[in-house]
């Protein structure tokens, strides 16, 4: 009994089923959908680590397997926008800089403001700011960062991170949901969107050989690091932004010789219900002990500066995004891509299938991971 308890597979699959009939219950006309996987994972994950901690074991998710299932959900969503990517990055480039600059700035400024208010916690309220805004490639550079510094430091990181990062991705989920549930009261003008293109007729065999050629070059496009002076360091992609720009890149591109990237639609739609599911409830299970330990003793004030950094952040992108005029579906990717939230992705796209919404996410995602590294080295510099 005890096996199955804390085998990881198991759980996984436990907490997929929770948060399938979870996610289909409504009140309000509201529903979290693809998220329940999320909350059941957070309820698992905190019992059965209880559970096995009290009996002299733990609870041991292995990264490989949530980093498997990301990728397979970046790729799969990022094939699947790719035709429509040349049109998005000429007609709206410039915006999504602005809405992931504007994001990422707001954030930090909220943060340098409630360090200078809680001196005796700045370095767990910088954790916040990369929690909150749930973007874990700014978070391993920070990291590295606290490390060198030494005392303790990067622990203090750690748990600023952990416990902001579920009120993070709730605000954006949140954020997904109404938006596109309310989007008639903004008018059809703006909300005039391109459903996911399907593929007619027979669907023929994976292209198994592609589909690995897009992973391990987004991989590699990860890997690379762009040195910006001993003061900020190096930052890369890391390997879900690699994979995104991957799979737009070739998914665009079409063919390249005999390999073929125009993958159907229809199985790249299973790969990327499965994967989803798989990394919500992973998130949970990973971070629903520290998150509610965190909760009950010291971590509310953490937490809800997390929140808050996270709701004005989003708030900030609504705000100029209006001004910029652009369309629903661009909006919500947009602000998904400047949060970095795969979640809030994966909510979206469930609430409306449009390429549009991946696009705007792919054109947000690279400017805001770069901006989120550097505002989080320069804090680290100066508080």
């Amino acid at each position: 009994m005890d096996y199955f308890l804390t085998d990881p597979i198991f759980l996984i699959f436990l907490s997929i089923l929770m948060g399938q009939l979870i996610g289909k219950i409504k009140v309000f006309g509201f529903s979290l959908g693809s998220s329940g996987g999320l909350f059941s994972g957070i309820l698992l994950g905190y019992f059965v680590t209880a559970y096995a901690m009290a009996n002299g074991g733990t609870l041991e998710i292995p990264d490989a397997l949530f980093k498997y299932s990301l990728i397979a959900f970046i790729s799969s969503v990022g094939l699947i926008a790719s035709k429509s990517l040349k049109d998005t990055i000429r007609d709206n480039g410039g915006k999504f800089i602005v809405i992931s600059f504007t994001i990422t700035f707001v954030g930090a400024i909220g943060t340098y403001i409630f360090c200078r208010m809680f001196p005796q916690m700045e370095i767990s309220i910088l954790g916040t700011y990369l929690g909150g805004l749930t973007c874990s490639p700014a978070f391993a550079a920070t990291m590295e960062t606290a490390k060198n510094l030494g005392s303790g430091k990067e622990a203090l990181v750690g748990i600023g991170y952990a416990i902001s990062y579920v009120p993070g991705v709730v605000a954006v989920v949140l954020y997904s949901h109404f938006a596109l549930r309310k989007h008639n009261d903004i008018g059809p003008e703006l909300f005039e969107a391109s459903p996911i293109e399907t593929d007619d007729g027979k669907i023929g065999k994976f292209p198994l050989i592609s589909y690995f050629i897009v992973c391990i070059l987004g991989s590699l496009i990860g890997k690379i690091g762009v040195n910006l002076g001993s003061y900020l360091g190096t930052i890369s992609l890391g390997t879900t932004g690699g994979v995104l720009i991957s799979a737009l890149a070739l998914g665009s591109i079409k063919k390249l010789g005999p390999l073929d990237f125009d993958i159907n639609a229809h199985q790249l739609s299973a790969l990327k219900d499965i994967s989803l599911n798989m990394f919500t409830t992973i998130i949970g299970l990973k971070y629903g002990y520290t998150a509610i330990m965190l909760f009950k003793s010291q971590g509310v004030v953490l937490i809800a500066i997390g929140a808050i950094i996270a709701f004005a952040s989003i708030m900030s992108g609504i705000v100029v995004a209006a001004r910029l005029s652009m369309k629903v579906t661009y909006v919500v990717g947009g602000i998904c891509g400047g949060m970095t939230s795969s979640l809030g992705l994966a909510k979206s796209i469930e609430m409306y299938d449009s390429d549009e919404i991946v696009c705007g996410y792919g054109a947000a995602y690279p400017f805001a991971l770069i901006f989120m590294i550097l505002f989080s080295k320069l804090l680290f510099n100066i508080i």
